[in-house]
């Protein structure tokens, strides 16, 4: 859904997150990354890895 993501700020907790993009580019974060999607809107959040993601997210 288009910007179901704006004004939303993501921490990867646990694990590895795979953000796809719409123009099918991608890139993977570990723990500790602080994302937020205000510019770039997300097609696809995938977990890459064997571990489990635990993700926080906050919205206004």
């Amino acid at each position: 859904m288009p910007g179901e993501w704006t004004d939303s700020l993501v921490v990867v907790e646990e694990g590895l997150l795979e953000v796809e993009c719409s123009s099918g580019a991608r890139a993977r974060f570990g723990s500790g990354a602080v994302l937020t999607f205000a510019a770039v809107q997300p097609r696809r959040l995938l977990n890459p890895g064997a571990t489990p993601l635990v993700l926080s997210a906050l919205t206004r």
